[in-house]
Formats: structure tokens, C-alpha cells, sequence
């Protein structure tokens, strides 16, 4: 009995053994494990839509053919600035983007441009995980994001932390309940949460300057893969133990990764490339969703409001350096409809980079594309010794091509940028009149430049008059100046001189 037991005994054993292997055998998740990341960052013109559809369609095909799972990222900066956000606030952005089907995605500075409740209204129409890890609204995240997310992808468990950057606080218009911590304590911290999470591949999915991608990297060990954004760069970087990718703007190019999980946890990248979308072709589907909203907003835009008679220059380099007329323009229209002794506008919201020569039909489209953000006119009481500090701020990086700098209505002034920063404005005229430090004047300015965008902190402190629930979009407050008159003869003239002899 005991010997014919043990034989039966011995038996099963082996049937168990022979079973557990062919178990082993048939279960991946000791094998090595494929992965194919498919990037897009700072896209918000729409008209790329169908191509990105169909090269992130052919990439994950071609994943597919490989037995590779995927993963479709986005960078930030989706929402702003185009011609049509500045109407729909960047819902249709929303609408393109769930087309082309993005798994995951991180907020962009430019995701605040519209306020974060709008930000949150369209976080809420979005199918894709969004992610802000380091910033918080009264102390809790927004409204429709998290701090990271873990995906899974095939027998992967990919983790992924969202990172903005922090002048976001002043580049855009998040509001003073929105807080944005610290990018590199927040991403070493998150990161490591991730790990021990046990996330098999950590992402860091960012919207930070270049260098601070660079030192987050160098920060913490655990992330194994920037996938960045807001420089508009295009990175493809891997040096044998972290990568980095960026995939420029506007859907040109899609950034690609193939890597590899070996059964030991090590990850190694097989190839890490840049594709252009150009001769991807276009995606039907989302090529007729293009269509449609191009051609519900086409009527409005359409419009003749006026004609010029003189050339109007919105070049990227000269409203950022120097008087143009379109400058002159924008800035007279402000003072008119607020009544103000001085109006003031940065550079860096006038957005064309075109020069419009006499003659040209002014529409609203065109109104709309120098004009993206859907900037309100504000108005604020300053002394004069603020305005002052103000003017020289606006010439501080002039050397720079900073957004920063002014274009100015109901005053003149004259700066040595030979001289240091912070002392270089040499005489300021307000209506004809020397600028006086003790004396208030009412100025026109942006709600973004009010809430001390482009690093205009003094303008926090000031008098509110016209605020931004009750100011004008300067987009219609410029179209409707135009179409009143319907003529525009603005000129440049000797608002703001450079002393040190460059031409301008």
C-alpha cells in the first residue's frame, strides 16, 4: 500500500510540475515587456489635427506589428492661442484631441490663459487623463487632473507624473487661488511615490523650460523618461540610462519611443526618433471635423471691418523692440473706449508676426490672430513714480526679444539701454506734459499685465478702476474701434525712442 501510494503520490507531483511549467511558460509577465510612447506637445492650431491623427494612427500600427503596447502623450499648451480659442475658449481643441487620441496629458501654461475655470470646464469635456501634479487650487488639485497616473500596458504598470512650469503664475492667467509649487521637489517626490508604487517605467510628462527637465533628470534616479513641452524644441535623447523627448510645436514632428522592460526590470530604449508628420497624410475623419469648424466660425471671421491706409507691422521682433504702428493702434483703441490717460500693451500678446502692407482689408479673423489670448481690458490708478518703475521694466531685457516690452498710447518716453537695467528710461512725457512722481494717471492695461504678467509686479498693488469681470476682450474692443471709423491711418511716431543709435 505504502509503496503503490508513494508511486501515486510521485505522480501527481509530477502532473503539477509539467502543469506549472506550461503555466509559466504561457505567462508574459516574466518576459521582457514592449513599450512604444507616441508624443505631441505645444499644439493648438487646429488644421494639424488630421495629420497628428494619422501619424499617431501609423505609429500605433506599427506598434502593433511588433506586439509593442503604446502610450500617446501630450505635452501642454493645447488650449491658447489660436484664432478660434479666442472664441471658443479652446473647446474644440478638446474635440480634436479625443479624436486623435491622446491617452494622457499635462497642462501647459497656456491651458490657463482663459482662467482656471474655464480650464476646469474643458478638463471636464476631455476623455484623456490630465495631470498637474504640482499645482493646487485652495489647497486641492483641479478640478479634473491628478497629481500621477499608472497605466496599465500589457504586463507593464507605466507610471506617470505631470509637472508645470512655475511661471506659469505669470506668463498666464491661473488666478490667486491657484498655487504651482516647486517643479523639482514636487517631481522627486512624486517619482519616488511612483516607484513604490511599483511602477515598472516611470514618465515624467512635463511642461518646463528645457533646463529645468535637464535638472529634475539629474534630481531623482527613479525617472527613467522626460516627455516634455513649452520650449518648443525637438529633443530625442537617450544616454544609455534616462531619455528625453520633445516633439517642437504645432504637430510637425510626433516624438517616438521603443523601449524595452527585460525580465529584470531594466529598461532599455531600442530606438528613440522624431517623425514627421508631413507625409502622414490626413485623417479623414478628423480632417472633416476641421472642416466643419472652420466653417461655422469662417462667416464671423470673414467680416471687412475697415481697410488700412498705411502698413501695419505685428512682426514677432519689432512689437517686441520698438513703436509699430499696429502697436499705436491697439494702444489708442484702449485709451478711447476706457477714457484713460494711458493705455499700455506687451509685446508678446500681439501674435501675427505678419506685416500687412496699405490697403489690406482688415477682418476680424485678422483682429483675432494678433489677438489670441482673449485678453480684457482693464483700468488702474497709478502715481507716477509707478509708472515709472512700469516703463522701465518694459525695457529691462530689451536686448532679449522679451514679450515684455510696451507698446504705449498717451505718452512718450526716451531709454539708453547702454545703462543698467532698472535705470535706463531718460525722460517720460504724459499728455504733452513731463511725468510727475506724486501724480495719479489712469492707465489702460491687460487683465493678464494687471495680474503682474510678464513679471509687471507693480501693477498688483495698484488701484483698480475697470476691473477684469467688468473689462472689455480687447479683440472686440480693437475690431469694433476699427469698424467705427472703418479707415485706419495710424502711423509711427516718436512714442518711444532708443538713445543709443539703433535704428528703429
Amino acid at each position: 500500500m505504502r509503496g503503490r501510494s508513494d508511486c501515486r503520490h510521485r505522480g501527481r507531483v509530477a502532473q503539477a510540475l509539467v502543469l506549472a511549467l506550461g503555466l509559466l511558460a504561457m505567462q508574459p509577465a516574466h518576459a521582457a515587456e514592449r513599450l512604444t510612447i507616441i508624443h505631441v506637445n505645444d499644439w493648438d492650431d487646429m488644421t494639424a489635427a488630421p495629420r497628428i491623427a494619422a501619424a499617431v494612427a501609423r505609429e500605433r500600427a506599427r506598434a502593433a506589428s511588433m506586439g509593442s503596447a503604446t502610450l500617446v502623450t501630450f505635452g501642454g499648451d493645447m488650449l491658447s492661442p489660436s484664432m478660434l480659442s479666442a472664441i471658443d475658449e479652446g473647446a474644440h481643441m478638446i474635440v480634436l484631441a479625443d479624436a486623435i487620441g491622446f491617452d494622457v496629458g499635462v497642462t501647459g501654461n497656456h491651458e490657463f490663459d482663459f482662467g482656471t475655470d474655464v480650464l476646469e470646464e474643458r478638463l471636464a469635456e476631455s476623455s484623456m487623463i490630465w495631470l498637474a501634479g504640482n499645482v493646487t487650487r485652495q489647497g486641492r488639485p483641479l478640478s479634473g487632473t491628478q497629481p500621477v497616473a499608472i497605466l496599465e500596458r500589457g504586463n507593464l504598470a507605466v507610471g506617470v507624473l505631470g509637472l508645470v512650469t512655475e511661471s506659469t503664475a505669470w506668463i498666464s492667467d491661473p488666478g490667486d487661488d491657484v498655487s504651482i509649487t516647486s517643479f523639482l521637489a514636487t517631481g522627486t517626490e512624486l517619482a519616488g511615490t511612483l516607484e513604490a508604487d511599483g511602477a515598472n517605467i516611470v514618465i515624467a510628462l512635463t511642461h518646463l523650460a528645457i533646463a529645468d527637465d535637464h535638472a529634475l533628470l539629474s534630481a531623482s534616479d527613479a525617472i527613467d523618461i522626460v516627455l516634455g513641452g513649452h520650449d518648443h524644441l525637438l529633443v530625442a535623447h537617450w544616454d544609455g540610462n534616462q531619455a528625453m523627448l520633445q516633439s517642437g510645436s504645432q504637430g510637425q514632428h510626433v516624438a517616438v519611443a521603443d523601449l524595452v522592460v527585460e525580465e529584470d526590470g531594466v529598461i532599455r530604449f531600442e530606438d528613440i526618433r522624431l517623425v514627421a508628420t508631413k507625409g502622414a497624410g490626413n485623417d479623414p475623419k478628423v480632417a472633416s471635423m476641421v472642416k466643419g469648424f472652420e466653417g461655422e466660425l469662417g462667416a464671423f471671421l470673414d467680416q471687412v471691418i475697415g481697410h488700412t491706409t498705411t502698413a501695419l507691422d505685428t512682426r514677432r521682433v519689432h512689437v517686441r523692440s520698438r513703436e509699430t504702428a499696429f502697436g499705436n493702434l491697439l494702444t489708442d483703441a484702449m485709451r478711447r473706449a476706457t477714457g484713460s490717460d494711458v493705455a499700455l500693451h506687451n509685446g508678446g500678446g500681439i501674435r501675427g508676426d505678419t506685416r500687412y502692407p496699405p490697403g489690406t482689408a482688415v477682418t476680424r479673423e485678422m483682429v483675432l490672430r494678433e489677438l489670441p489670448f482673449r485678453n480684457r481690458a482693464v483700468v488702474l490708478g497709478l502715481s507716477g513714480r509707478t509708472l515709472m518703475r512700469v516703463l522701465e521694466h518694459a525695457v529691462s531685457a530689451i536686448d532679449e526679444g522679451s514679450g515684455q516690452f510696451l507698446q504705449v498710447s498717451g505718452l512718450s518716453f526716451a531709454y539708453d539701454p547702454s545703462q543698467p537695467a532698472g535705470s535706463r528710461v531718460v525722460s517720460v512725457d504724459v499728455g504733452g506734459r513731463a511725468l510727475d512722481p506724486q501724480a495719479r494717471y489712469t492707465v489702460a492695461t491687460t487683465d493678464f499685465l494687471a495680474d503682474g504678467g510678464d513679471g509687471y509686479r507693480a501693477f498688483k498693488t495698484a488701484e483698480v478702476i475697470i476691473g477684469a469681470a467688468d473689462g472689455r476682450l480687447l479683440a472686440n474692443l480693437l475690431a469694433d474701434d476699427i469698424a467705427a471709423t472703418g479707415t485706419i491711418s495710424v502711423i509711427r511716431g516718436n512714442r518711444i525712442r532708443r538713445l543709443d543709435g539703433t535704428p528703429q
